[in-house]
């Protein structure tokens, strides 16, 4: 008796053939760059530890100081390039394209 009430049950959940409704847009925010190759400045090449280490006293702390203002600059201009990208404004919906199904189709029926 128990196995017949079980399987009827089972049964009628099967049944049904309702689909629960799916909105018919969806957004996904896709990410864009803000920046181009050429707007990003290019790294310098530093002294090397194997170049420090043939030079003498002076020259050693010479090349430091200068790697140490070319870093400076390096650094500055990266900097001015990233704040120029951040906003503080929420992106434009017209950034976030709409994903539509087909017209009369659900997405079970797109899936499949």
């Amino acid at each position: 008796m128990r196995i017949l009430v079980v399987t009827f049950f089972l049964l009628t959940g099967c049944a049904t053939t309702d689909i629960p409704g799916v909105p018919a847009e969806t957004k996904i925010p896709v990410g864009i760059p803000c920046l181009t190759k050429d707007e990003v400045p290019t790294r310098p090449n530093f002294v090397t530890d194997t170049q420090l280490a043939v030079k003498d006293d002076a020259q050693f702390v010479f090349s430091l100081a200068n790697d140490r203002l070319v870093r400076q600059e390096y650094e500055g201009r990266l900097e001015a390039v990233l704040k120029g990208c951040v906003s503080d404004q929420p992106l434009p919906e017209s950034i976030t394209p709409p994903v539509t199904l087909p017209p009369n189709r659900s997405w079970w029926q797109f899936w499949r």
